[in-house]
């Protein structure tokens, strides 16, 4: 793999990376050698990754920090990973504000078709869905006993967990003996599923601009998601456009965010807000912002160090 990815670095007038992985950073180490421009997204949360790697905060921003260094443009979608940057000492004149996009056709409040009665949920009860991979940086212990919670609050509730990944079978497990916790498993058409629900939950510790939370939001369903700052590079507005849990390890509070919005007045605001929020972003801008910044970085002078 590392010869040809060399040989694929040489040809090229600009290489674009995704995360700090091996095959990331032999990509950086085959630009700076063969002097091509490089560019990088930063969508990834290191520290959470490693989290259980002792020392590996300060020994991940080290090595993440002179990764960036050597990128002419690094790229980010949130406030979140704008402030990791910060953090890294990242110039402001190297960063790219790109926000992600969703196709609002494909997910829309329109998309359900009956999705419910497959697993037997009355069409008048309060459903309140997670819809992504079953993972640990996903906080899925968390929102398994958030589940717990919001059931025995509400007893004409349903609380549906779709996806799959390595947590799937302590999901089932937690299920076995309550039949309005629902595990789906994988999911054929999850524009059906968000259509389905009311109320979306993701606590996650990981993300960037979560596409499921963006879905979710297309679908015009009310979010509970972790806590962000206000700011200009922030989709997320508390209170109008979903609403955000301070502490996501906190079960008590995640739950009772999605018993709150199990009102019916204050989850179609909330939704309504959120589905305009997400026709104000296009695939279109996002690619033009892409190209522009890659254009810029294909003019510029070529590094002239070496890793």
């Amino acid at each position: 793999l590392t010869p040809r990815l060399f040989r694929e670095v040489a040809r090229s007038d600009i290489v674009f990376v995704q995360d700090a992985a091996p095959i990331g950073s032999a990509a950086v180490l085959a630009a700076q050698l063969h002097r091509v421009p490089v560019c990088a997204f930063c969508h990834h949360d290191e520290r959470v990754m490693l989290s259980e790697v002792f020392g590996a905060a300060p020994l991940t921003d080290s090595y993440v920090r002179r990764l960036y260094e050597r990128c002419t443009k690094v790229l980010f979608a949130t406030s979140r990973f704008r402030a990791k940057l910060e953090r890294l000492g990242v110039p402001e004149g190297k960063m790219v504000y790109a926000p992600f996009a969703v196709d609002t056709e494909q997910f829309s409040p329109s998309a359900d078709d009956g999705w419910r009665g497959q697993w037997s949920i009355p069409e008048d009860a309060p459903m309140a869905l997670y819809l992504g991979r079953l993972s640990k940086e996903k906080n899925i212990s968390t929102l398994l006993d958030a589940a717990e919670l919001v059931l025995d609050e509400r007893g004409d509730s349903y609380f549906v967990v779709a996806g799959t990944g390595p947590l799937l079978d302590e999901c089932i497990e937690r299920a076995r003996d309550n039949e309005r916790l629902v595990i789906t498993g994988f999911v054929q058409d999850a524009a059906q599923v968000y259509a389905a629900a009311d109320v979306f939950v993701m606590p996650s510790l990981n993300e960037s601009q979560c596409f499921a939370a963006m879905e979710a939001m297309a679908s015009g369903l009310a979010c509970v998601l972790p806590y962000e700052p206000p700011s200009p590079y922030s989709y997320l507005a508390d209170g109008k456009n979903c609403v955000m849990v301070r502490n996501v390890l906190d079960a008590k509070e995640v739950a009772r965010k999605v018993v709150e919005l199990f009102e019916p007045q204050l989850r179609t605001r909330i939704g309504t807000q959120a589905r305009r929020t997400m026709l104000s972003f296009s695939w279109d801008d996002h690619i033009r912002i892409l190209e522009d910044t890659f254009r810029k970085a294909i003019s510029k002078e070529a590094p002239r160090s070496i890793l």
